[in-house]
């Protein structure tokens, strides 16, 4: 397995140049970058989900489980920060944006995702795999899951409307965006009331970051032109996210961790994002799966289910590996098809 993390990590750097080194990269938060960025922990969930499977804990993949144990939930973080960012980003430079957000955002979102859930319906039937119709039902939404992944599309969902209810309500920006962090601590309460485990919210708060992020932009990029200040606020970054981690690890109460981890989210992606001023980190690969972030990450799990039922999981991990993903590869192509079919028809525009 340790071949795995290996390649995770030879793509990831495929590449890199410190070009920027004695400067701030003006380019950094462009859509072609944060999508390659994106690209590279939609590599590392993929792997991920892959783990649950194909094997238990085994002392010689001893390095390979701890680097994902480590890392957890810290893999979404970046598609939380830049959809934060990207939306406020829209709401600034877009006319009227948020008079089409629900169509463009949520409707589409809820477009693609419901045929998602109709192909793992399909291989439910044809692996004799029933769920009660409360499941199926509330699986169109991301509450439920029907062997698919789900949390993730239920709290975008959730920072969606939350976001369209705060910039309806209040015209000014930066109240709106105190709105959507008050309502996304409403989100982590709700989860914690309905006893969904910690994943579903612990990092929650990276999305309203990046919104925070998009409005002071100018200001922090000026601030960060300076070598000085760079170096430092990364350096008190890193300390803070290494004592909190750390902290976290040895504390079992659950609102505490909750809200601790969130900040230890917020501080790791805003590391990433500082790291991304200075070092270009991207490239054709990244680029694609960045750029097929919901397919990977929604489609993944019908090829790991499909092949294991057939046994090829038993016969090489690797072999189960790379025909799983060169089949979510061909159903994504498929995917595209019928949704882009669906907007067409259901939203009555081309797509």
């Amino acid at each position: 397995m340790i071949l795995l993390l290996i390649l995770l990590i030879l793509i990831s750097i495929y590449g890199i140049n410190f070009k920027s080194i004695n400067t701030i990269d003006s380019d950094a938060l462009s859509k072609n970058r944060t999508t390659m960025i994106n690209g590279v922990f939609v590599l590392a969930v993929l792997i991920s989900h892959f783990n649950s499977y194909v094997l238990e804990y085994q002392e010689t993949n001893r390095l390979y489980f701890t680097f994902f144990n480590l890392i957890g939930q810290l893999m979404v973080t970046t598609f939380l920060f830049y959809s934060g960012y990207g939306v406020l980003e829209s709401i600034k430079n877009k006319k009227n944006y948020m008079d089409t957000f629900f169509e463009n955002r949520i409707l589409k979102l809820f477009i693609r995702f419901s045929i998602a859930i109709l192909f793992f319906l399909f291989l439910d039937i044809c692996i004799n795999e029933p769920y009660s119709l409360k499941t199926i039902l509330l699986s169109f939404i991301g509450y439920e899951a029907v062997g698919n992944s789900n949390w993730f599309i239920f709290a975008i969902f959730c920072m969606y409307f939350i976001t369209l209810f705060a910039f309806k309500i209040c015209k000014n920006i930066l109240k709106s965006i105190n709105i959507v962090t008050i309502l996304s601590f409403v989100y982590i309460l709700f989860i914690v009331v309905m006893n969904k485990d910690n994943h579903w919210c612990n990092t929650i708060l990276c999305y309203s970051i990046g919104m925070y992020f998009s409005y002071y932009k100018d200001k922090i990029l000026l601030f960060l032109k300076d070598n000085k200040k760079y170096y430092l606020t990364l350096f008190i970054l890193m300390v803070s996210f290494i004592s909190l981690y750390l902290i976290s690890r040895m504390l079992y109460y659950r609102i505490i961790n909750l809200i601790l981890y969130n900040l230890i989210s917020i501080l790791f992606v805003l590391m990433i994002v500082f790291l991304s001023f200075k070092v270009y980190i991207g490239n054709k690969i990244l680029y694609f799966l960045g750029k097929n972030t919901f397919n990977i990450y929604i489609l993944q799990r019908i090829s790991y289910i499909l092949f294991k039922e057939v046994g090829l999981n038993e016969v090489n991990v690797y072999l189960y590996f790379t025909v799983s993903i060169i089949f979510t590869l061909l159903l994504s192509i498929i995917f595209d098809k019928i949704v882009n079919t669906a907007y067409k028809y259901l939203l009555k525009e081309k797509a």
